[in-house]
């Protein structure tokens, strides 16, 4: 379902699946302010229009930034 919503204006599947990963991680750890709940919101996430497309500057075995 959150793929779908992500793809379905401006994200491609690559991009909504990687970010999709990312809600649900943080549902699964109990940090659900930033979550899956946010798509459907007054101002979901799905309106938001990048400019750029996501550049990975640093890896870790933990994190990505």
């Amino acid at each position: 379902m959150v793929v779908s919503i992500l793809t379905s204006t401006y994200y491609p599947q690559r991009q909504a699946k990687l970010i999709a990963d990312v809600l649900l991680y943080a549902e699964l750890t109990g940090k659900n302010t930033q979550g899956i709940l946010k798509l459907l919101g007054t101002e979901p996430i799905q309106s938001v229009k990048p400019k750029h497309p996501p550049k990975k500057i640093k890896e870790t075995k933990l994190s990505a930034l």
